[in-house]
């Protein structure tokens, strides 16, 4: 009783410190995963930060450079004398690349002059849309004099850029609009910006409606990381696009080292958990053992406290000169042994399983043993047992001997363990075979086996049991039933005693069809000696007797 609360005490403290060790690695993995993600987010936050803010630098510097230009040009405007005007801006526009043409109106808004590098025809064609399309939108309303201003707008399929404003001179006020090179501005200036870059980053130019102007767009994937920014006054239709070409390796890092960090997460718990497991079934199967000991010292002192107190009865029974004592004085010492046998017999199987465990063979040596005489043997000696009367015994035996290498002792003590299974558990008749083992060709170190079977009539073992019933202190249930007194390690020393000398011990049905129980030992059989007359071993005659 105290070993089982003692063995529940343990489980339970090696249960709950499993349960905080679990829970601690599940935090800390967790934690790590986490810790894991946020650096990654942070990383990718940091360099979408630093890729923002080279997308702000380059539209400033590349609206600066169109505002200074065109604010320089402005500056030497001179309109006190038309001639001189045309001349100077005629001059001008043949020399700035920026600048594409220069238009002068008056305050009612008519041209008075158009200078420009291109033939008549695209002035023709540039006066009229200027005419049509590009003034009504300029918002000349709102813009005050000395003010600077840039239209961009898409108009007959042509992107423009327009840079505008009021000037007051000689008392009148005239409209002055430059028409700025765009072919300029995508060849030169954002090429002279964008194109450095190209080796980090995916850099593009689009329109409103996502149209690439410049540039290559990146792919699908790095979508996430891309930064857009907008010309905020001169070329407002278009954006900056730029996106880190190390977002993939960024990204494809952090994906493996999360998946890393997860998996590194489940095989701990799983570990954690199989080790657990596996903890907790060494100290059950460690506790059942304590048990089954317990239960072993139990059972043994209550198969000596009988024996012992038979043998302390008949003992003074002999001493006694009452009536008819002397008489029976035989009948008294007959008791005696009988109990004394019974009492060896149980200390030898305590003792025997212990060697074997061990892997000791009892201390004489294997040899070469008869086993017709050595079953004969072993059935004379359960005759003479508690048990004798209990059940019938009929032999089936080769006419001549046959021979195994083993110990004689251990084989003797096995074979005595399995008659009296049979007798004690319901059998009113068993039978011992020896023969050839003909359940299959299995050979042990090159030799052919002898199968020496013994069957009852009894009730049959269940099947459930019969892995179960070769293990140290194991009682059926029927045997606990019955109340038929056993320690449970009978069969567990016929097992050890079969492997010890290579052979093998199986327990089933009789194939015959009818009840019972059929125990089956193998052992690998010798030659005879020379002396010996010689037979063939591999087929011997039988003769069945019953005694």
């Amino acid at each position: 009783m105290f070993m089982a609360w003692r063995g529940r005490k343990t489980s339970v403290f090696i249960g709950v410190a499993y349960v905080i060790i679990v829970a601690s690695m599940s935090l800390l993995g967790f934690y790590s995963l986490h810790l894991s993600r946020q650096t990654s987010q942070v990383t990718r936050q940091s360099l979408r930060t630093s890729t923002r803010a080279l997308a702000d630098k380059i539209v400033r510097k590349v609206e600066k450079r169109i505002i200074d230009q065109d604010r320089a040009i402005f500056d030497l405007v001179d309109l006190h004398n038309l001639d001189d005007f045309k001349v100077f801006w005629g001059r001008l526009t043949t020399m700035s690349s920026l600048v594409e043409g220069a238009l002068v109106l008056d305050s009612k808004f008519r041209i008075l002059h158009y200078a420009s590098k291109e033939g008549p025809r695209e002035r023709k064609r540039f006066t009229e849309q200027f005419s049509k399309h590009i003034m009504p939108v300029l918002g000349l309303q709102e813009l005050a004099p000395g003010h600077h201003r840039h239209l961009h707008s898409l108009i007959g399929g042509r992107d423009y850029l327009i840079s505008y404003m009021f000037m007051e001179q000689q008392g009148g006020r005239f409209l002055v609009a430059l028409k700025i090179n765009m072919d300029y501005v995508m060849r030169h200036m954002l090429t002279e910006e964008l194109r450095p870059l190209e080796k980090r980053y995916f850099a593009a130019v689009t329109d409103q409606r996502g149209h690439i102007v410049y540039g290559k767009r990146a792919p699908r994937g790095l979508l996430t990381q891309r930064v857009r920014r907008r010309f905020p006054t001169t070329l407002y239709r278009f954006r900056v696009e730029l996106t880190p070409r190390a977002a993939a390796s960024l990204a494809a890092h952090a994906v493996r080292r999360e998946r890393t960090s997860l998996g590194l997460l489940v095989g701990s718990l799983v570990v954690t958990i199989m080790g657990l497991g596996l903890l907790l079934w060494l100290v059950h199967r460690e506790r059942a053992v304590s048990e089954l000991k317990s239960e072993l010292v139990s059972t043994v002192s209550h198969e000596l406290k009988t024996p012992l107190s038979l043998i302390r009865m008949y003992a003074e029974l002999m001493t006694l000169d009452r009536p008819g004592a002397v008489e029976r004085r035989e009948e008294y010492a007959a008791v005696l042994t009988r109990e004394i046998d019974r009492m060896s017999r149980l200390i030898e199987n305590v003792l025997d399983l212990s060697r074997l465990e061990r892997g000791l063979l009892p201390e004489t040596r294997p040899e070469r043993t008869d086993l017709v005489l050595l079953v004969r043997d072993a059935v004379d000696i359960h005759l003479r047992g508690p048990l004798a009367e209990r059940a019938r015994m009929e032999l089936v035996l080769p006419d001549g001997p046959v021979y195994a290498e083993v110990d004689e002792e251990a084989v003797r003590l096995a074979l005595l363990n399995l008659l009296d299974n049979a007798a004690k558990y319901g059998a009113t008749a068993v039978e011992v075979t020896v023969s050839a083992d003909g359940q299959g060709t299995q050979k042990v170190r090159g030799r052919a086996l002898w199968a020496i079977t013994v069957r009852d009539d009894g009730p049959g073992i269940p099947a459930g049991e019969r892995k179960q019933i070769f293990e140290r202190f194991f009682r059926g249930r029927m045997a606990v039933q019955g109340r038929e007194r056993g320690s449970g390690i009978g069969l567990s020393l016929v097992q050890l005693v079969a492997e010890a000398h290579g052979g093998k011990i199986t327990v089933g049905e009789p194939a015959d069809g009818g009840k019972g129980t059929v125990f089956r030992l193998t052992l690998p059989r010798v030659d005879p000696p020379k002396m010996d007359p010689k037979h063939d071993p591999t087929t011997p005659d039988t003769s069945e007797e019953t005694v």
